[in-house]
């Protein structure tokens, strides 16, 4: 069993930060799953995911860039 303050201090401190239905988006339109990269840390500034590749209960529904 691990000891509480390594639980408490390593272990929940690590990993996202946010939830992923949070930062997910999926296009209505053209049924690809969708999120936002950080310019910085990424060349691209969307990352797109295959269709049906990411369930779609509990995204938020927006239209992505190509669809526009």
């Amino acid at each position: 069993m691990l000891p509480e303050w390594f639980l408490n201090n390593i272990i929940k401190k690590r990993g996202r930060k946010m939830r992923v239905d949070d930062v997910l988006k999926i296009c209505p339109v053209c049924n690809r799953a969708w999120e936002y990269m950080n310019n910085k840390s990424y060349k691209k500034g969307v990352i797109w995911y295959e269709t049906d590749a990411i369930p779609k209960i509990g995204k938020k529904k927006m239209v992505c860039k190509d669809c526009q």
